[in-house]
């Protein structure tokens, strides 16, 4: 199944296209394009189940659920350690992928910023069949 998106708007009118039956990495955005990445990704998760992988704050604060995934030694094996973030957690972890170390108060406020405009988008009037425009 292909599946085709078409963002306007601050984005130049980029057109994505995913196979999603083959492909299980997107190297395609970044920057501007991001924000209206995550709103659609939130509307296609209103009809199937989406799960994504990513490191841009700006897809990830339109996450229903947000999950800090980190790699570990533990007795000279490698684990995976999985955590669901409340939205403390959130802001501390969209912190960080803005590039804001511990504490980094600048960050910290951007990443609340952004977590708050995502969630006041999320609230607003849903169109039938839940897509929103971006």
């Amino acid at each position: 199944m292909i599946l085709e998106h078409r963002f306007a708007g601050g984005v130049q009118g980029w057109n994505g296209y995913i196979d999603v039956k083959r492909s299980n990495r997107i190297n395609l955005i970044g920057g501007r394009s991001a924000d209206p990445v995550g709103r659609s990704l939130w509307g296609l998760a209103r009809r199937h189940q989406v799960l994504c992988v990513t490191h841009l704050p700006q897809i990830a604060a339109h996450a229903d659920g947000h999950y800090r995934i980190v790699k570990r030694e533990r007795d000279g094996r490698t684990v995976t350690e999985v955590e669901r973030l409340d939205r403390e957690g959130r802001i501390v972890e969209l912190a960080a992928m803005l590039g804001g170390g511990p504490g980094d108060a600048a960050a910290l406020a951007s990443a609340r910023e952004l977590l708050d405009r995502a969630e006041s988008w999320r609230a607003g009037p849903v169109a039938a069949g839940g897509d929103r425009s971006a």
